[in-house]
């Protein structure tokens, strides 16, 4: 499954706050900035996850 998460399709979470800090633990996330159109033109950053994640239950990163 690939992940593209971004601010305009989901917003609300810092999602640069929460790369930054996935980065920081060694996962390979790209970014790719895109532009989009009114009423708030300009740009905005999709990241997408070029890693495999797993969920290990009881593990807190």
């Amino acid at each position: 499954m690939k992940l593209e998460p971004n601010a305009i399709d989901h917003p609300g979470p810092r999602w640069s706050a929460y790369v930054y800090d996935l980065r920081k633990m060694g996962v390979d996330i790209e970014t790719n900035n895109e532009r989009h159109g009114e009423p708030f033109a300009g740009t905005h950053a999709r990241y997408v996850l070029q890693c495999h994640v797993r969920n290990v239950e009881g593990v807190c990163a």
